[in-house]
């Protein structure tokens, strides 16, 4: 169709033709917004008048439940998928440990994995569009360096081995780059069942898997934006913010701990010499170098680590 003829009709006509075709959302998502930006261009050159993929509805997103491997779980995955294929069982200890998307360990070269540092440096990412695999940036666009653990690390160093620098990390059984669609059929489907786990469970499940291990693991929401490559902490926070319940719960009974000691705890020795605290030897040090203080306590009222005012000379 020439360029001027193109109307809002017809790119809602190619939008509903998509989504007919069983086309994701986001892949639909996408292609408007890569028509829009052509388009938009030929609007810049004075070519068109108007950009008729402005304003074009596209399908929204539904939102899916989150599914989560524990980690016994996911070594009866690995060694099922290992079973099926060899090499199989270290693609899914990548993507439920360290959490790499599909596209990001296709990927994947040997030049870019450090197993003595413990460290993968994500710079490029396989997709599959009509039937061609395409090597672009990561989803961010941002190369990012991710760890490992350090048991994943020693695998990884003895499958390189001597792999050519440029090689990929993991691939096809015959040579070349992984596929999703085959690596699904052919070790994906049947590693679910002999591992007993619903077979509704999608690949990209085992991301979420990372971020819940890393999450129970300790890590901040910051480390784990920056493990996944997220654009933002918030972003990271809306998906799994709800993995830190079990931290809070964590919080509230450390703090009543702390209360039950008491008065008649380590702080009620505690009194204050020359200035300076001569507190027990269990008594947490006040960080009086980063503005921070001892309030004295008031009859038996334990002693209270709290912010001093600091004045200056002005």
């Amino acid at each position: 169709m020439e360029l001027r003829r193109i109307a809002p009709a017809d790119v809602r006509e190619w939008v509903a033709k998509m989504a007919d075709e069983g086309l994701s959302a986001s892949r639909i998502r996408q292609a408007r917004q890569l028509l829009g930006a052509a388009l938009g261009t030929a609007v810049t050159d004075g070519i068109l008048g108007r950009n008729p993929a402005a304003g074009v509805k596209v399908p929204t997103d539904r939102p899916r439940q989150q599914r989560f491997l524990d980690a016994h779980q996911v070594a009866d995955l690995a060694h099922a998928a290992e079973q099926h294929q060899p090499g199989a069982g270290l693609v899914i200890d990548i993507l439920a440990w360290v959490g790499l998307r599909w596209g990001e360990l296709a990927a994947l070269r040997a030049a870019n994995v450090d197993p003595l540092r413990q460290r993968i440096t994500v710079s490029e990412a396989a997709t599959e569009v009509r039937g061609q695999l395409v090597f672009g940036t990561p989803k961010s666009h941002r190369t990012r360096t991710v760890m490992t653990p350090s048991w994943l690390a020693d695998q990884l160093g003895a499958h390189l081995g001597d792999l050519d620098p440029r090689g990929l990390v993991c691939t096809a059984p015959k040579g070349g780059p992984m596929r999703a669609s085959n690596f699904r059929r052919a070790v994906w489907a049947p590693a679910l069942d002999a591992a007993g786990i619903d077979p509704g469970l999608r690949m990209h499940d085992l991301r979420h898997t990372a971020a819940s291990l890393m999450i129970s693991s300790g890590a901040s929401i910051k480390a784990v934006q920056r493990q996944l490559g997220h654009t933002s902490a918030a972003m990271t926070l809306d998906l799994y913010g709800h993995l830190y319940d079990d931290d809070l719960e964590a919080l509230a009974d450390a703090l009543d701990r702390r209360l039950r000691r008491g008065p008649r705890g380590p702080y009620a020795a505690q009194t204050l010499r020359r200035g300076h605290l001569d507190r027990a030897q269990d008594a947490p040090k006040p960080l009086t170098s980063k503005g921070f203080g001892v309030a004295p306590g008031v009859g038996l009222e334990p002693t209270t680590y709290g912010l001093t005012v600091r004045r200056s000379a002005s």
